[in-house]
């Protein structure tokens, strides 16, 4: 097996991508909100960060898409902070595995596998994935049931999914999830009221809900 190039480590390959300028100043605005004149909150992240307020200034004079000149430490202290911890990928997974065993239950002859709980909860019914644009560029995704009056209740609009039951659905936006996990952002003064942590920055690579949905068997 061929290893990293020279002069090139493990942990660079591996490293998640740097955050430019822009994606920097969307997080510290979900972390520590905006100021009378819209920017981040540049006090309140130097305090916590352990930093000068210019550090902060001088990490968001960056040109526009240009990486933002700060460190990997600083760097790794943000993600720490708007991140979304271990606790919530626990609960990814163990949803995630739920809904894959539901769907071979399923699948069993005659219905014999399917949970009256299911049922009763409307499970079985198609639902429908959203991807969501909330301002600032933040991403959304988001599932409900197809019903005539589904909608979402913040935001835009960019691509959705109906897909056969709510374990399709959940399983669809945990692939959502795991591709663009180095962006993920969970805000605290800008939080969405619901799905805060399954938000993420803008600059992550576009995500294809029929193409995800048809790789993963979840049409």
């Amino acid at each position: 097996m061929t290893g990293p190039g020279a002069g090139e480590s493990e942990e660079a390959v591996d490293a998640p991508p740097a955050w430019t300028r822009d994606q920097l100043a969307v997080a510290l605005l979900m972390l520590f909100g905006p100021t009378r004149r819209g920017g981040p909150d540049t006090a309140a992240a130097a305090a916590e960060l352990g930093v000068s307020r210019r550090t902060v200034q001088r990490w968001l004079r960056a040109p526009a898409g240009v990486r933002a000149p700060m460190s990997s430490v600083h760097a790794a202290a943000v993600r720490a902070l708007a991140g979304v911890d271990e606790q919530v990928r626990r609960d990814e997974q163990r949803t995630a595995g739920y809904a894959r065993e539901a769907l071979k239950s399923i699948a069993l002859p005659k219905g014999r596998g399917v949970l009256p709980a299911w049922r009763e909860q409307q499970w079985l019914d198609q639902h429908l994935v959203t991807i969501t644009e909330l301002g600032h560029g933040v991403l959304q995704a988001s599932l409900t049931r197809v019903t005539s009056r589904s909608r979402t209740r913040d935001g835009q609009v960019v691509a959705f999914r109906v897909v056969p039951t709510r374990f399709h659905a959940q399983l669809l936006v945990h692939e959502v999830l795991a591709a663009v996990a180095p962006w993920r952002v969970r805000g605290r003064a800008l939080a969405p009221r619901q799905g805060s942590t399954r938000t993420w920055l803008p600059g992550a690579p576009a995500v294809d809900l029929d193409e995800l949905a048809a790789t993963h068997g979840l049409q």
